[in-house]
């Protein structure tokens, strides 16, 4: 442990490299043939993996061509970054609320979901993986509705800056890592602006917060990517009142071929004073609870099947969503059935109540 924090360590992966190695000890001796591989056996393969990248060591390669490496939340090629696509996510909580001046590096997310939390406002999850911007913020409270979100990413870091006790310890038993400024361990990666108003002026750092951890596992795409060209009616704005208090909007911007991120009817800002954007926008209507350790708190609970809406390339595509448990990425099918996919690039998700209205020109 440093002097300036904690070391998050993911106790599966340990185990699991352990099992790992010892499998394919026990396949390359008997296999005295067999090249020795247990070197090249990453910490997250599972031991069926392990025990065929040893019987398979000596194979003849593949004359294939290999596919082009891409960021798992984006679908964007990694270049020269390509052991990034390897590292762990991690999710932050920032603030939603129009009233701030701007937010922190939102825009170097790979993707941002979107909840209704108590009264009528919401509430940003950037979830990121192929870039770690230096500032992010506000970072604020944890919800139940995150975890209903976040458990398909391969036990992700989560940001955040507390909650009540109840939420609190269910993040710490949920498959995600638990990041908050506990005293002297927060030092160095989470600090408050003096010339932002408190609770909207934590901010943390995400180098600071990944070399806190382990190196962890590559998320699994949430959804499917494709170049191709969208089936549905072209449109340039789409608006959505979630709540009583908030109203979400983007317009597409044809020259730089983006959604431009609007809440409550005013551009919203990032840290640099620019827009946000987005290049896929999904409006999925999802069922909403209770969260079980507040009576005020909407419980967002995307399980099922409900409608959708993607807006990618200035095209609207109405579909349905389906994902049958919370373990699972979702399912999007346009209405004859066929497969809904992204552009590649980052996607803004919005968890909308059933009741909320969704209008688009």
């Amino acid at each position: 442990m440093s002097a300036r924090g904690f070391r998050v360590i993911d106790l599966s992966l340990i185990v699991g490299m352990t099992m790992a190695a010892s499998l394919v000890a026990a396949t390359v001796s008997a296999d005295p043939s067999a090249e020795h591989t247990e070197g090249q056996v990453r910490p997250d393969q599972r031991a069926s993996a392990a025990i065929e990248s040893a019987a398979t060591s000596t194979a003849v390669p593949s004359t294939r061509v290999p596919s082009v490496a891409t960021f798992p939340l984006t679908g964007l090629p990694t270049g020269d970054a390509a052991p990034a696509s390897a590292r762990r996510a991690i999710a932050a909580k920032i603030d939603g609320l129009g009233g701030i001046p701007a937010v922190w590096g939102v825009e170097q997310s790979d993707m941002v979901v979107e909840e209704v939390v108590e009264g009528g406002l919401t509430r940003l999850i950037a979830i990121f993986q192929s870039r770690d911007p230096a500032r992010i913020g506000p970072v604020r409270s944890v919800r139940t509705s995150d975890f209903g979100v976040l458990t398909p990413l391969n036990r992700p870091l989560l940001v955040f800056s507390g909650g009540n006790e109840g939420t609190v310890q269910m993040a710490r038993s949920a498959p995600l890592l638990a990041f908050m400024p506990l005293s002297a361990e927060g030092d160095g990666v989470f600090w408050r602006d003096p010339l932002l108003r408190a609770p909207h002026n934590l901010f943390a750092s995400l180098p600071e917060v990944r070399s806190h951890a382990e190196q962890g596992v590559s998320p699994q795409p949430l959804f499917d990517f494709s170049p191709n060209a969208p089936v549905g009616r072209s449109v340039g704005t789409v608006d959505s009142r979630l709540t009583w208090a908030t109203t979400v909007g983007f317009r597409w911007d044809a020259n730089r071929k983006v959604w431009l991120r609007e809440l409550n009817g005013r551009p919203q800002l990032d840290g640099t004073g620019a827009q946000l954007l987005a290049d896929n926008v999904l409006m999925l209507s999802s069922p909403y609870g209770t969260s079980p350790f507040d009576a005020r708190s909407p419980e967002a609970q995307p399980i099922g099947s409900g409608p959708v809406r993607l807006y990618r390339n200035g095209i609207e595509t109405i579909g349905t969503w389906t994902r049958a448990n919370t373990d699972d990425t979702w399912t999007l099918r346009t209405a004859d059935g066929a497969p809904m996919t992204l552009a590649p690039g980052r996607t803004w998700m919005i968890m909308a109540p059933g009741f909320a209205r969704i209008t688009s020109g």
